[in-house]
């Protein structure tokens, strides 16, 4: 299936905070891959029972709070995950630091 929004690789570290069945989680962890609407994160060692909390800082453009939910996991605790945006300003910081990245002549921005 095609791909809505370009992602690009990234090694950004972050904090996942998220509600578990049995508590409340902060956790750190490293953002892979990301794109306007999504991301790879890894380590993610608990199942968020609902939507959770991405906090990261987007050099040089500044932190970001991500709201998203878990679509899967794998064995290695990495979690492909949907983010949803409530405001304007955090949409387009996320695109600055991504069209930063993008790279001319390297590999489809939207199927890797």
């Amino acid at each position: 299936m095609a791909r809505l929004d370009v992602r690009v690789k990234t090694g950004l570290r972050a904090q996942a905070v998220y509600a578990t069945e049995r508590d409340t989680r902060e956790e750190a962890v490293t953002i892979r891959e990301l794109s306007l609407a999504g991301a790879v994160i890894e380590p993610l060692r608990g199942k968020p029972k609902d939507v959770f909390t991405l906090r990261a800082q987007l050099p040089p453009f500044g932190d970001v709070e991500l709201k998203g939910d878990v679509v899967r996991m794998d064995n290695a605790h990495a979690a492909a995950v949907r983010l949803f945006y409530s405001d304007r300003t955090t949409s387009s910081t996320l695109w600055q630091y991504i069209r930063a990245r993008l790279q001319p002549g390297e590999k489809c921005p939207y199927c890797g």
